[in-house]
């Protein structure tokens, strides 16, 4: 599905999910976005807590990919990125919680050295 309105107009709401998912969180606040959106933003996104979105499984696999090359196996990659996504998810809970906006909740976390995953001196 593309987005037919601001700044990523004309793009698809998968390719808007690697490169902002923050813009499609805050898609998701506004009341006025029409129902099919906000339904391919929520599955994309993996809101169902059920599953993971298109979005997280796509970083979760390219990640694990990189960490592969770094001597992890799959399922130690895997494992990986999935307790370092959870932690950051607990993380911006937390600042949300305290006040902060998910963006800049966001920006708290990418200005954290512990927040950047550094696969070189991990193994």
């Amino acid at each position: 599905m593309k987005i037919g309105f601001g700044k990523y107009r004309g793009r698809s709401v998968d390719d808007v999910a690697i490169d902002d998912p923050a813009y499609l969180q805050w898609l998701l606040t506004q009341d006025w976005i029409w129902v099919e959106l906000r339904t391919e933003i929520e599955d994309l996104l993996g809101l169902d807590t059920e599953k993971m979105g298109r979005a997280t499984k796509l970083l979760i696999d390219k990640v694990s990919e990189a960490l592969q090359t770094k001597g992890y196996s799959d399922v130690e990659a895997q494992q990986k990125v999935k307790r370092f996504m959870k932690l950051t998810s607990e993380s911006i809970d937390a600042l949300m919680t305290r006040g902060h906006t998910f963006n800049e909740a966001k920006i708290v976390l990418s200005k954290l050295a512990f927040v950047d995953i550094n696969v070189s001196n991990d193994k």
